[in-house]
């Protein structure tokens, strides 16, 4: 009998469920706004889609089918439209990142990245501002150097064998942004493997914070779950433990080094993120913590190494499979006779080289999924259409870079070229640089921008002009493939590589 209306209460409550959505659809302003079927009435189609590892192309064929809206949950709304892109990123009052940042945090404690108040998220900015300025970007030359070395070294040693490349790029960039935030890489160029599972740990939690975005309510619940779990021994977590064991023992030997009013790494090394946070705690511990410290450093890791190492990917993959472009790279680093290793300033100079890391990254964005928003307080028209304040929308960097008003009827073609000033009129240039968007815009864009820009500018001129590239057999045969989670990874980027003739 109890199991009866055990079972009757569930009917009655599905039923109640369905009928709730059925009616919020019918009575929404937005109703006419095409998407999937099941889109209409739940989050399970977005929640399904963002799940399969190739949500831009699915997103990006929604466009193609329904036009510059379309419907990705009953709230929620993918936008390809360059005025829509300055509307909700770069106008006034702001649009609130969405409650799907809050599955990237520990329950309680937002960081820089999930803080959806927009007050609080521009004072929390201008704690960290002064360490990412372009100008302290480049006192960290020597940092990026060592690695670029290192890992040159690791493919002379490969000559004539089939090399992972994404995985070797990916290293580079883990081991860049350790020496940037504590003066010590992690080891992966040094000891050629994943320290710990940390690239894995990475990978793993950046999944369950895409899927659970999708149901944010439910992320404090499964996060405790996940906790509990770890401590029975449930789970893999040694790279979660590597990286907080790594951050808190650099911290506790900066704090005693600055104690001790010496310099641990010597003159000739610059102060890395972590020095320069201690002695802003030290110097103000009410406004910048400890926690901020932590915090900051460990934010470079989760999010710094992914960005850099998929961007890095995708410029090797369209210069390889471009050789044209790739000549044409050569070509310019030959006629400026630059430095070696080559310098930042020199590296910004070089306008085809610039051209290809922003036809790379315009193709393939690092970040391939919306990027979400709410409409502030009443209302406001976008693409032509009027969407009432919490209201979720949002552009994916993805499609928008391949829009064919803006980029022009080639936009699926790699042409570096089209970002020269030579070849393309000035009002066109503008329209494409007001869109293209792989680390966000207005003042949400990435914080750590101009980290991942120095490691690209430096790295790409010396495997160009060091080594030859050949696509190996699967590369070739079946052209690239992509798992798009947050990150659009490069999943088959397996090169032959001998060292360059001449």
């Amino acid at each position: 009998m109890l199991a009866d209306h055990s079972l009757t209460f569930v009917y009655s409550l599905a039923i109640i469920l369905i009928l709730t959505s059925i009616y919020n659809y019918l009575t929404s302003p937005l109703r006419a706004i095409p998407g999937p079927l099941f889109a209409r009435f739940s989050r399970l189609w977005y929640l399904f889609n963002i799940s399969s590892g190739h949500f831009e192309k699915s997103t990006a064929s929604l466009h193609t089918r329904h036009g510059k809206i379309v419907r990705l949950s009953p709230n929620q709304y993918s936008i390809n439209d360059p005025t829509a892109f300055q509307t909700i990123y770069k106008s006034r009052p702001e649009f609130r990142k969405s409650d799907f940042y809050a599955a990237w945090e520990t329950p309680g404690k937002l960081n820089i990245f999930t803080q959806r108040d927009v007050a609080t998220h521009a004072r929390d900015r201008k704690k960290f501002h002064a360490a990412y300025t372009m100008s302290t970007m480049t006192t960290y030359k020597k940092y990026v150097d060592d690695c670029v070395s290192i890992l040159c070294q690791r493919l002379e040693e490969r000559m004539g064998q089939e090399v992972d490349m994404a995985w070797w790029l990916q290293c580079f960039a883990f081991d860049v942004i350790g020496e940037i935030s504590y003066s010590k890489r992690f080891g992966f160029l040094d000891k050629c493997e994943d320290q710990e599972g940390l690239i894995e740990n990475v990978g793993r939690t950046t999944r369950y914070s895409l899927v659970m975005g999708v149901v944010p309510e439910w992320h404090g619940f499964c996060f405790g779950v996940l906790v509990l779990l770890g401590r029975m021994g449930v789970g893999k977590g040694a790279g979660k433990k590597f990286l907080r064991d790594f951050t808190l023992k650099s911290l506790e030997e900066k704090q005693e080094a600055l104690e001790k009013g010496r310099e641990e790494d010597g003159d000739d090394k610059p102060k890395d993120f972590m020095t320069k946070f201690i002695e802003q705690n030290h110097s103000d511990p009410s406004t910048f913590t400890l926690d901020d410290a932590i915090n900051g450093v460990m934010g470079n890791i989760n999010a710094g190494s992914d960005t850099t190492g998929v961007a890095l990917s995708a410029i090797v993959y369209y210069l390889v499979s471009t050789p044209s472009a790739l000549q044409k790279l050569r070509d310019e680093l030959s006629q400026h006779q630059v430095s070696d290793p080559i310098t930042f300033k020199e590296a910004q100079s070089l306008p085809y080289l610039q051209a290809v890391i922003k036809e790379a990254m315009r193709l393939h964005p690092s970040i391939a999924v919306q990027l979400p928003r709410v409409v502030p307080e009443g209302g406001t028209t976008i693409a032509g259409q009027f969407f009432p304040a919490g209201t979720v929308v949002g552009v994916n960097p993805y499609v928008l870079h391949r829009d064919k008003d803006v980029y022009g009827e080639d936009a699926e073609t790699f042409r570096p070229e089209r970002w020269l000033k030579s070849d393309t009129d000035p009002e066109t240039l503008a329209r494409m640089e007001s869109s293209w968007c792989p680390f966000g815009a207005g003042s949400r864009t990435c914080i750590g921008r101009n980290v991942s820009l120095l490691e690209i500018s430096k790295l790409v001129p010396e495997l160009v002009r060091r080594f030859e590239f050949e696509m190996g057999g699967e590369l070739e045969r079946d052209g690239l493939r992509t798992r798009g989670e947050f990150f659009l990874h490069v999943e088959n980027l397996r090169l032959r590589v001998w060292r360059l003739r001449g």
